[in-house]
């Protein structure tokens, strides 16, 4: 494109158009905003944690042992427990909840929330040493 005329002799016209480079850009913005997210929800990494064996010195004390059934039962000492009532059944079994261990044992198929409702009691209590058992798959026999 040929500029205005300067004594009658026309000058080559040296400006870019930002506008198309504008489109671009907002273009491979908006792009890059979609993608991110997706690509940050793959990339994370979570590792499960590594079981130890304890020590062997250790204080040797049985724990207190709670279940919960597939239908949401509580369990404590065998004898079953209303739900609504799983902190007063804890503290009639937990003589020192400080220095006690819980164990609690739960079904495979049991909702999350009835052993949350069980480790929330437990910490209210102030029990500290807190484990939830899982049952390894017996061998099937030949």
């Amino acid at each position: 494109m040929k500029g205005p005329a300067i004594n009658g002799k026309y000058t080559i016209m040296a400006e870019i158009n930002m506008i198309p480079f504008i489109d671009v850009a907002l273009v491979l913005l908006i792009i890059f905003m979609v993608i991110t997210p997706v690509l940050m929800k793959s990339e994370i990494l979570i590792r499960p944690p590594v079981v130890t064996h304890g020590d062997t010195h250790a204080q040797n004390d049985t724990p207190v042992r709670v279940q919960v059934s597939k239908e949401g039962a509580v369990y404590v000492g065998g004898k079953v427990v209303p739900r609504d009532t799983v902190n007063i059944a804890l503290a009639g079994v937990l003589s020192n909840a400080r220095n006690q261990s819980l164990l609690i044992e739960a079904d495979q198929d049991a909702a999350f929330q009835h052993v949350v409702k069980v480790m929330s009691a437990a910490k209210e209590l102030g029990v500290v040493k807190m484990a939830v058992s899982v049952l390894e798959e017996k061998k099937k026999r030949r």
